[in-house]
C-alpha cells in the first residue's frame, strides 16, 4: 500500500470498487475455486482445507516434525506439514515423502529392505520378526538359541498367576497375544488355552495349592508357569479381568507377578540361564542359520534339548553338528556387537557402517539432513538443538532451547537429529524452494508505515542496536544520518529505511541539551515488525547519564517534534505491536 494524495485515491477508491470481484479458481474457473467465500473486501476466505488467494490449494496432512526449531523449551516436534520430512502437493493435497518415511503425513519410518519379505514392518511398540530371522532389517537368519552348557546354577523363569474369581473368565496376554480362560478351567484345560498363544513358548503349568478349577475364592491357588524351552529373563505375562470397559470375570480378581514377586505364598522366579545362538558353544551362520559347534575341549559340542539329551536347538558336550564355518577366529561375534552399536541402522563391512537412508555416521547414529545435497545446497546443516538456539525468532527472549538437560529422555535426538537452516531467499524443511517476493496488499486499505523512535543521550563510544536475534556492527554515538541508515540496511537487512533527526546531525544528543528523536520508516518492509533495542554498555556521558530509549505502536518519546507526532498518531492507526519505554528528560 503506498500512501497517496486524497483526490487520487479517491479515484482509485471508485475505480477498485467497479472493478471489484475474489479471483476465481486456476483449475476450475469457480469464485474462490469452490472452496471458500468471497468477503466484502473482496478476498476469498477459503475453508478449512484449502488456502491460497483463490483458496485452490489443498492442505497437505500435518504430523509431529521430525526436526523444528523449538517454539517453547524441550518442544520441537509439533504439528507441521508432511512432519518436515515431505514435499506437498498442494494441487492433490499430499505428501511425497522422503526415502526412509512413510505415511499419510510422512510421521513413520519405513522399514529397511521392506525387511526383505520375511519380516513385518512394524513401530517400536509393536516391534517383531517372523521367527527364525533377526537384525534391523530381518535379513539375518537365525542360530538355534540354548543354555550355555559349561555354567551352573541356573534357573529357569517361573511366573505366577492367582484368580479368586466365583464365574466368567478372564484374560492373560503374552507379547501382545491373548487367550480368554473360563474361570472353571481345569489344569488340562489352561495347558491347551495356553498353547493358542502363539508367542507364548512351551511352558509346564502347575497349580500351588489343593483347588482343581483355575479361579478359587476358599483356598490359595498360584498358577506356576515356568519356561522350560526359552531360557533367560522373558516378558511378564498380563492378566485382565476386566476388558475394553467389560466386567468378564465375576466375584473376584486376578493377578500375575514375576521377577521375584510373590503371590499366593509362592515366590516368582526370573530365568537367570543363557540364551544365545548355538549355546555360546560354536559359530552361527547368519546366511543359513546353522551352528558349526566347536570341537574342543574333546569330544566337542552336538545338539541338545538344552537338559543334556540330543534334539535339534542347543549343543552339549559329543560331537559338533555339520555346515559351514561363519569365521575362523571370532570375528563374527566382534562383527555382532558392533552391529548393536551401530544404532540398529546399517549393515558391517569391514567394520565399518553402511547405513541405510535416513542416517549417517560412522555408527549410523544421525538422522541426516533433507535434500540432495544437504539442505539442497541452499543452507546449514545442524542439530535440533543449534537449530532452536539460531532459530529467526522475534526477539532474544523467544529463543527456545532444546535438551538442555542431557538426561531428559523426551529431548534424546536433541544432537542426533538433523534439519536445515535454510539461506536468504529459500525456504521449505530441505531449502529446495526459492522465496518470493513480497509485498502489501494493494486492495487493502486504511494502513501505515511502521515507524519506530529511538533517543540517544551520550557524548562518547558507539551504541549497538538489535533486531530480532541479530546485532548490528558498533554505531558512533555522533553516527550520521547515513552512517544508521546503512547499518540498518547491512546488518538486517532492511530494504531502504527512511531515518531521520529531529536535531542536529549526530545519533546521540549530550545531556541537558536539545534531544535528538531518530525516526525509523519502513515503507518497503511493511506488517508488523519486531521492535528495535539497543546495547548501551559501551556509551559514555562527560556529564550526566547515558540514556537509550526505544519505542513504537503510538508509544510517544517526550519532547519529540511535530513531524514525530504526526508519524506517531499514523502508527496508532495502524495498531504495530510494541515495546513500551518512556524517558524523561
Amino acid at each position: 500500500m503506498r500512501r497517496l494524495p486524497l483526490a487520487v485515491g479517491a479515484v482509485l477508491l471508485v475505480c477498485d470498487t467497479a472493478a471489484a470481484a475474489c479471483a476465481r479458481g486456476v483449475h476450475n474457473s469457480k469464485i474462490c475455486s469452490g472452496h471458500g467465500t468471497c468477503n466484502t473486501r473482496n478476498l476469498c476466505e477459503c475453508d478449512a482445507k484449502h488456502f491460497g488467494f483463490d483458496c485452490s490449494q489443498k492442505r497437505c496432512p500435518l504430523g509431529p516434525a521430525w526436526v523444528a526449531p523449538a517454539r517453547a523449551t524441550d518442544d520441537a516436534h509439533y504439528l507441521v506439514e508432511c512432519s518436515n520430512k515431505g514435499v506437498c502437493d498442494h494441487e492433490e493435497g499430499k505428501c511425497t515423502c522422503d526415502e526412509g518415511f512413510i505415511g499419510s503425513a510422512c510421521q513413520r519410518m519405513g522399514c529397511a529392505s521392506g525387511c526383505n519379505d520375511v519380516g513385518q514392518c512394524m513401530s517400536l511398540k509393536e516391534l517383531s520378526a517372523i521367527k527364525g530371522y533377526h537384525g534391523y532389517d530381518c535379513s539375518l537368519k537365525s542360530c538355534p538359541r540354548g543354555d550355555d552348557p559349561m555354567t551352573n546354577g541356573q534357573k529357569n523363569e517361573v511366573q505366577i498367576v492367582q484368580c479368586t474369581g466365583t464365574g466368567g473368565s478372564f484374560f492373560l496376554f503374552f507379547k501382545g497375544q491373548e487367550a480368554e480362560i473360563p474361570f472353571d478351567a481345569t489344569l488340562n484345560d489352561l495347558e491347551k488355552i495356553l498353547t493358542t498363544i502363539k508367542t507364548l513358548p512351551v511352558v509346564k503349568v502347575a497349580f500351588g495349592g489343593t483347588a482343581i478349577t483355575v479361579c478359587s475364592s476358599t483356598t490359595a491357588n498360584p498358577i506356576m508357569i515356568e519356561f522350560i524351552q526359552d531360557f533367560g529373563p522373558q516378558s511378564p505375562i498380563k492378566v485382565l479381568g476386566t476388558l475394553r470397559g467389560v466386567v468378564y470375570l465375576k466375584g473376584g480378581s486376578v493377578f500375575a507377578t514375576s521377577a521375584g514377586g510373590i503371590l499366593g505364598g509362592r515366590t516368582s522366579v526370573q530365568g537367570t540361564k543363557e540364551w544365545e545362538f548355538c549355546s555360546n558353544r560354536g559359530d552361527c551362520n547368519f546366511e543359513t542359520g546353522q551352528c558349526k559347534c566347536f570341537t574342543n575341549p574333546m569330544p566337542g559340542y552336538r545338539s541338545s534339548d538344552g537338559y543334556g539329551n540330543p534334539a535339534d536347538t542347543a549343543t552339549v558336550p559329543v560331537r559338533r553338528l555339520t555346515g559351514a564355518f561363519a569365521s575362523k577366529d571370532g570375528r563374527l561375534e566382534i562383527v555382532r556387537r558392533e552391529n548393536v552399536r551401530q544404532a540398529h541402522h546399517g549393515s558391517p563391512l569391514r567394520h565399518q557402517c553402511s547405513c541405510y537412508t535416513p542416517f549417517e555416521g560412522a555408527a549410523c547414529e544421525y538422522m541426516k539432513c533433507s535434500g540432495y545435497p544437504a539442505c539442497s545446497g541452499h543452507g546449514q546443516c545442524m542439530t535440533i538443538r543449534q537449530l532452536s538456539l539460531e532459530a529467526d525468532a522475534d526477539s532474544e527472549s523467544v529463543v527456545f532451547d532444546y535438551g538442555t538437560d542431557p538426561n531428559n529422555i523426551k529431548t534424546f535426538d536433541r544432537d542426533n537429529v538433523l534439519g536445515c537452516k535454510c539461506d536468504p531467499g529459500y525456504e521449505g524443511y530441505d531449502c529446495s524452494k526459492r522465496s518470493c517476493l513480497k509485498g502489501d496488499d494493494p486492495v487493502t486499505t486504511d494502513q501505515v508505515d511502521e515507524i519506530q523512535l529511538l533517543k540517544c543521550t551520550a557524548t562518547g563510544g558507539v551504541f549497538r542496536l538489535q533486531y530480532r536475534t541479530i546485532t548490528s556492527v558498533d554505531i558512533p554515538f555522533d553516527a550520521t544520518l547515513d552512517v544508521l541508515r546503512d547499518t540498518l540496511m547491512n546488518s538486517f537487512g532492511f530494504d531502504d529505511p527512511a531515518v531521520e533527526y529531529s536535531s542536529g546531525t549526530k545519533a546521540c544528543s549530550a545531556p541537558g541539551s536539545t534531544d535528538n528523536i531518530i525516526t525509523v520508516a519502513f515503507p518497503i518492509d511493511h506488517g508488523d515488525i519486531p521492535p528495535l533495542r539497543a546495547v548501551t554498555t559501551d556509551l559514555t556521558a562527560s556529564s550526566g547519564t547515558v540514556s537509550f530509549v526505544t519505542a513504537d505502536n503510538g508509544v510517544a518519546i517526550v519532547k519529540v517534534s511535530a513531524r514525530v507526532q504526526l508519524d506517531m498518531a499514523l502508527v496508532m492507526v495502524g495498531e504495530i505491536k510494541a515495546i513500551v519505554e518512556t524517558a524523561v528528560v
